[in-house]
């Protein structure tokens, strides 16, 4: 049974999807912590989780079962940056949010969420608002999952770095990446969002590759 559920891009893959040049998506998969020679191998499905055995290359000694957050058929709501710029309505009443999305700056009026009250603050002191705490009535990009897999993240190839939204100019940070493959972007892409959380390009976790679909409510 499908669910509703957020996922959280950064702004350049927000524009990424809204483009249409985004279509796939790479999460780590959260596996205990083992020193070398011990190494976690991926070992198949049982029921529906999936399993990791720690071995040495020669002996097993552990197995840990993970199952996906996000699976087929899942609706994903995307979180971004946003903010209300004033308040619309019919009939003299204003109650209904224009949303300004900071990705692209694109505005949306929401008619079916009225009075919202309590996140409405007059347009002089206009502020951002985290997408941590974006509530799924401001969502303007639903996408549906259409394939979930394991793989290690070096395993990227080519092709699915430019299916990542990944292009020859892909803003991260305060700079520009202009040279290289996609598939070199994306490593850097990469560790400008993970190396900090323990999970570089360098260290080749396993990640679940999300591919998904654009989805019309």
């Amino acid at each position: 049974m499908s669910k509703e559920k957020p996922i959280s891009f950064t702004a350049a893959m927000i524009k990424a999807r809204r483009e249409g040049r985004k279509s796939v998506t790479r999460r780590v998969i959260k596996l205990p912590y083992r020193a070398p020679p011990l190494r976690w191998e991926y070992d198949g499905i049982s029921g529906d989780e999936h399993a990791f055995v720690l071995t040495n290359g020669t002996t097993n000694y552990d197995y840990h079962f993970v199952k996906p957050r996000y699976n087929v058929g899942d609706l994903l709501w995307v979180k971004e940056s946003w903010g209300i710029t004033r308040l619309e309505g019919i009939g003299g009443t204003l109650e209904y949010p224009n949303i300004l999305y900071r990705a692209d700056s694109s505005t949306r009026l929401v008619l079916n969420q009225p009075k919202v009250w309590e996140y409405c603050v007059p347009k002089e002191n206009f502020k951002w608002r985290s997408s941590r705490f974006m509530p799924k009535w401001v969502a303007r990009t639903w996408l549906e999952v259409v394939s979930v897999r394991p793989e290690r993240l070096q395993d990227i190839t080519e092709e699915d770095a430019i299916r990542e939204g990944i292009n020859l100019k892909t803003s991260i940070g305060t700079g520009l990446l202009d040279h290289g493959s996609s598939y070199s972007q994306f490593q850097q892409l990469w560790d400008s969002i993970n190396a900090n959380r323990g999970y570089s390009w360098v260290s080749n976790p396993f990640v679940w590759r999300i591919e998904f679909k654009e989805y019309s409510r």
